[in-house]
């Protein structure tokens, strides 16, 4: 798994997906190849794929409060911030001083306030 982190590191993404694939094929239960391919796709802007990769990672272990923030992380970039208000939540209940959960949530939160005002002033337009 190390040549899937350098080649993470030096941004050959597929490369990197391609070794942390392979790892898994050979330990299925690696939670760190799981969470590791996962942050791969999310950087190629596979965010279903990585979503399902976080998941698969809380699947074999779920108290790990920075895969939750990746979740949520993934959910704010397809445009789901209520799903990612729960992630963050989940975070934060795994890991009270986890600072990067309390920051994203509150952007999160902030943006569903965002989209509930231009989804209301857009209904009052053409009300």
């Amino acid at each position: 798994m190390a040549w899937a982190a350098l080649s993470n590191h030096k941004g050959d993404l597929d490369g990197a997906v391609g070794e942390y694939r392979q790892t898994i094929r050979l330990n299925p239960d690696d939670i760190t190849a799981h969470t590791n391919l996962g942050v791969a796709l999310y950087d190629k802007g596979d965010l279903d794929r990585a979503i399902a990769e976080y998941r698969e990672a809380l699947r074999l272990g779920p108290d790990f409060a920075e895969v939750d923030s990746n979740v949520g992380n993934a959910l704010v970039a397809k445009g789901d911030p209520d799903g990612a208000i729960r992630e963050y939540r989940e975070a934060i209940r795994l890991k009270p001083d986890y600072a990067e959960a309390h920051s994203s949530l509150g952007n999160a939160l902030s943006a569903r306030v965002t989209w509930t005002e231009r989804s209301a002033n857009i209904a009052r337009r053409f009300a």
